[in-house]
């Protein structure tokens, strides 16, 4: 049932500012949102997704289609949407990470692009490292030659790796600089599999469309309306899709981001990026002023940092749901990182208890080599019996869709009722089956039978204790993606298409969840552990954006952590920015006079001169002999 876009309100009661409001409503102009830290931002677009929907302005069988840059965002906005409209509706909206979403077109229309620069079918993806490490070996050849001298150029992909020059090497013109014809010949042959980075296919998706105009424009017909989330992190590559996929259309693009947390200019994110949107895209402003997440004290914090990164940034304002003296942050000074994790961890398991948190309420970041830091704390904290885990590899493997559903069936084998998952891998079933639920159960009766009694008699194999090692448990995930149809399934979520990846994930699942195992000796703990449900999750900044806790403890507020501060202050700044605006209530920082050799805090003293100046104590225990502090 549809409804007038007069009468149409926020789904779930939930009341949007005035500019967010508009921001929903803006369905003439392509238009950009500015979202401090806070805002709402992933909540503004699930509005308007719903507010296209519902009032039948994205009108079937269009779709709406939302880019993201982590999987987990891509995740959580489209959950977010289903929630607010239901999964039906949610079906017309479409989330996916750049990546994702070029690899899917160069996937379906990839013989749109000319033989001579075609990738093979079963192209293997090398991740950035694997990437630089095979066009090394290949250049090289064990030669230290003129080419190898070249070799530090490599790391600007951007400038090697071009739809221009790949224009150039189909028409074989001899323009094309020896170094990036060489790598393009090389990844692109097919003798084996071809060898791509997400660079590369995004080149090649972008030649799709120059040569395939009616592709483009099947594409603007199936997608009106375009949400760019974390717009302030697009690199230039993925703008130049964008602009050759949208630009001059009748498409309508909803850019969301902040240029305050713009962390990924080591990755090729572009300066005033939304400038460029508003001249390229003819676009409208809206600028979001109210910070839902953080406590006054913190918001008050949060401002002086924001006028040191954007002088003339917008003044935002906590939510009147806090107390106006809610909000903590301290910087706490440490002889050595042994002090640092002695002290904290004890106040850590404090505050759990005191303050009825879960473990996932708090978070512990680092700047970079996350290990290196909170390693020793991580220990200290096992040993007083508060869980905590490096989530780098975690956060990657639950974030696939893949794991996801596989999560649901694992709660049906180890739980005695767990009918919102049953409904999920129902919801599954007639997904790949192409029906709606009713009519699977109408049409397909045996279907739920079939189901009901694989679930029992892999239910017995975990009651027998036959799952001894990682193989057997990773047969038991098999099973239950053949029993739903493991092709299918792989032609719904094309991803997992490519090469070993999908049985490599599986391995890679099985194995976490197998050693949570052998620790807890009970399926249903262990699998609430591979979740993160009794951990502490710790994770380097640049993993935390978009997330929030209740408590946020940074380690390592040192020169040595933010090295490149002199020469790249605003990127540092930026980084900072985000880590302090993670927390709803509480936010400390730690210095060690020493961790792994002696430490300063001469270059980023800018850093703590705005903390101070922001009313923050800066609390010295690196003479006293302390057994915890007060984190309330």
């Amino acid at each position: 049932m549809f409804v007038s876009k007069d009468s149409w309100t926020p789904a779930d009661g939930i009341t949007l500012e005035n500019a967010a409001e508009n921001a929903v409503k803006e369905v003439s102009r392509n238009c950009y949102v500015i979202a401090g830290p806070g805002s709402g931002k992933t909540e503004l677009l699930a509005q308007k997704a719903c507010y296209l929907l519902e009032t039948d302005t994205c009108k079937h069988p269009w779709k709406i289609l939302a880019i993201s840059f982590k999987r987990d965002a891509a995740k959580n906005l489209g959950e977010r949407v289903e929630k607010r409209c239901g999964k039906e509706m949610s079906k017309m909206f479409v989330s996916l990470t750049y990546d994702a979403f070029f690899k899917e077109i160069l996937d379906q229309f990839r013989k749109g692009i000319p033989e001579a620069i075609q990738p093979s079918s079963d192209y293997e993806i090398l991740l950035e490292k694997q990437f630089g490490d095979y066009v090394k070996r290949f250049l090289t050849n064990g030669e230290k030659n003129i080419i190898y001298k070249n070799y530090g150029k490599i790391k600007d992909l951007d400038s090697l790796i071009t739809s221009d020059s790949l224009i150039e090497l189909w028409k074989s013109t001899e323009n094309l600089d020896e170094l990036k014809k060489k790598i393009w010949i090389q990844c692109i042959k097919k003798e084996t599999s071809s060898k791509l980075c997400f660079k590369m296919i995004s080149r090649l998706t972008q030649l799709i469309f120059i040569y395939n105009p009616y592709i483009k424009n099947a594409l603007q017909q199936t997608y009106p309306f375009v949400f760019l989330d974390e717009f302030q992190d697009t690199t230039n590559v993925q703008y130049d899709l964008v602009k050759e996929m949208f630009l001059n259309s009748s498409v309508l693009i909803t850019a969301v981001g902040d240029d305050k947390q713009r962390i990924m200019k080591w990755a090729g994110a572009i300066p005033k990026i939304f400038k460029f949107f508003r001249q390229d895209f003819n676009s409208v402003g809206f600028y979001l002023k109210i910070n839902h997440r953080s406590a006054p004290r913190l918001v008050e914090i949060q401002k002086v940092f924001a006028r040191e990164i954007e002088p003339k940034s917008i003044e935002v304002s906590s939510s009147e749901t806090w107390k106006s003296e809610d909000g903590l942050c301290k910087v706490f000074l440490f002889r050595d990182k042994e002090q640092e994790a002695k002290v904290l961890a004890p106040s850590v398991k404090n505050l759990i208890s005191r303050e009825q948190l879960k473990p996932r309420d708090i978070c512990i970041l680092a700047k970079q080599q996350v290990t290196d830091y909170c390693e020793t704390i991580v220990s200290e904290l096992n040993t007083v019996g508060v869980e905590a885990r490096i989530e780098n590899d975690f956060q990657d493997v639950l974030s696939e869709q893949a794991v996801k559903h596989l999560i649901n069936f694992l709660r049906l084998l180890f739980y005695d009722k767990s009918p919102a998952d049953y409904t999920e891998v129902m919801d599954l079933l007639s997904q790949l089956k192409d029906v709606a639920v009713s009519d699977l159960m109408e049409e397909n009766p045996e279907v739920e039978n079939d189901f009901g009694i694989f679930l029992v008699n892999t239910k017995r194999k975990i009651v027998q204790n036959e799952i001894q090692n990682v193989n057997e448990l990773s047969k038991i995930f098999l099973d239950f993606f053949d029993f739903i149809d493991l092709n299918k399934y792989k032609s719904q979520f094309q991803a997992y298409t490519q090469g070993k990846y999908f049985d490599e994930l599986m391995e890679k699942t099985a194995k976490f969840l197998f050693d949570y195992y052998q620790k807890r000796q009970d399926w249903k703990d262990a699998l609430e552990s591979f979740i993160g449900e009794r951990s502490i999750p710790v994770m380097t900044i640049h993993k935390s954006k978009g997330l929030e806790y209740n408590t946020v403890i940074f380690i390592g507020l040192e020169d040595g952590a933010f090295w490149s501060y002199e020469w790249q202050k605003n990127e540092n700044d930026c980084a900072f920015f985000v880590c302090l605006s993670r927390a709803k209530q509480r936010v400390f920082f730690t210095f060690s006079n020493v961790r792994e050799k002696k430490e300063n805090r001469e270059k980023i003293n800018r850093i703590y001169d705005l903390l101070q100046e922001s009313g923050v104590e800066i609390i010295n225990l690196i003479q006293r002999n302390i057994k915890s502090v007060n984190l309330k």
